[in-house]
């Protein structure tokens, strides 16, 4: 999880359509002969969006720059912002895919676009592992101590 937030004081950016491309984690291979098959790479969904932020001013736009040159390492690092997933505007996990950049200036205000990839928060092995650490805790009081029980659990259980 991105411990890096968008800053409240920059402008939101607008999805350019609200068009989204979503990479269900899966690869097809082609064999020399049979059907095509599918294997799963990731269990991560991510969408990819096309972004802008339209009229920001000079001020804003020097923040913006910052924020993705310094606090970003120029756009590599990830970071949690709202945007709008299935027609609700939710936080989520960000990475740029293309850094912001330029697509129109004039003497007051300049506008960005960029390409972003985004992805739950949480996954659901999150929550699972969660509810099991709070689990180890209250049968031992610590994870470790619980870890240990688990251990003595198994091997009991399946010797090798």
């Amino acid at each position: 999880m991105a411990a890096i937030d968008y800053p409240s004081n920059l402008p939101a950016p607008s999805q350019s359509g609200y068009s989204r491309t979503r990479d269900w984690g899966f690869e097809t291979s082609e064999p020399d002969s049979g059907p095509l098959y599918k294997r799963r790479r990731t269990f991560d969904v991510w969408d990819r969006y096309p972004i802008t932020w339209q009229n920001i001013s000079e001020g804003e736009a020097f923040a913006l720059d910052r924020f993705v040159r310094i606090t970003l390492d120029n756009g590599l690092k990830p970071f949690n912002m709202e945007v709008y997933s299935d027609g609700v505007l939710i936080e989520r996990e960000v990475k740029f895919i293309r850094a912001p950049q330029i697509t129109g200036t004039n003497a007051l205000t300049t506008s960005y676009s960029a390409e972003i990839y985004s992805r739950e928060v949480s996954t659901p092995y999150d929550a699972l592992s969660s509810e099991w650490e709070q689990y180890l805790v209250a049968q031992e009081g610590s994870v470790l101590d619980g870890m240990a029980e688990l251990d003595r659990i198994v091997n009991a259980e399946f010797p090798s």
